[in-house]
């Protein structure tokens, strides 16, 4: 008979062990580079690809750690890892030992999604008088929401539970290049509306300590992008 702890047991046991990981030294591996995101994704998948692809001139391999996306931000900053997958401009100001590189990685719609199927456009009217959901951390929907009602999901499971449950009437989700946040089975569930709430453009962060790193990696994403290597990329992601 296997054994299923209680979800609020494995949730303790999923922190001790991030805060064991902490607590320990930095790993000294010279080739690899540590990275934190907030949980896995198609976009996060994605921007993984990107960037293992630009970080191989450099002779670095990649490696993600997934976390609350608060909590992600501290651990870069505090220099626990190398890093930030990528982030909207603007939060070294609240993290000052991160650093943009200042070329972009990926652009992004935030868009509304329902399971109203009448609804067909998004509009400030249907925001204002809706109660809409936000991914906790992600801060171009907290910008967009801003005082308007809204309750916090952690994940699009989350979400879907609460729209299913009629708590939220909408949710807000970032794409970036035609990915989803969502896995095709949520957004088979819901209906996005076509018009986005608001684009967005995403960087690469990197912990001052890696400073040297941040122009040649720029230099190479403007390179790849230029060559339509990055295309290639994205397009790979968005097949079946």
């Amino acid at each position: 008979m296997r054994l299923q702890w209680p979800r609020r047991s494995r949730k303790m046991i999923t922190s001790f062990l991030l805060g064991l990981w902490l607590c320990t030294p930095p790993a000294s591996w010279a080739d690899e580079l540590v990275f934190s995101s907030i949980e896995k994704t198609p976009i996060t998948l994605l921007a993984e690809r990107l960037l293992s692809r630009a970080y191989r001139e450099l002779g670095y391999t990649i490696r993600l750690v997934f976390m609350p996306s608060r909590r992600a931000l501290m651990v870069a900053n505090s220099g626990r890892v190398d890093g930030e997958l990528f982030r909207v401009a603007g939060v070294e100001r609240a993290f000052p030992n991160l650093i943009a590189v200042p070329y972009p990685l990926i652009r992004g719609r935030l868009v509304v999604v329902t399971l109203d199927q009448t609804l067909t456009d998004w509009s400030p009217a249907l925001l204002a008088r809706s109660v809409v959901g936000v991914r906790r951390g992600i801060i171009v929907a907290e910008r967009a929401t801003q005082g308007m009602q809204t309750i916090l999901f952690n994940d699009f499971g989350q979400m879907l539970d609460l729209l299913k449950a009629g708590r939220i009437d909408v949710g807000l989700v970032s794409e970036v290049e035609g990915v989803s946040s969502m896995t095709a089975a949520q957004e088979a569930q819901v209906t996005i509306l076509k018009r986005p709430v608001s684009t967005f453009t995403l960087y690469h962060y990197l912990n001052h300590k890696h400073r040297g790193l941040v122009q040649p990696l720029a230099d190479i994403l403007r390179r790849l992008n230029e060559t339509g290597e990055f295309r290639a990329i994205v397009k790979a992601a968005q097949s079946p």
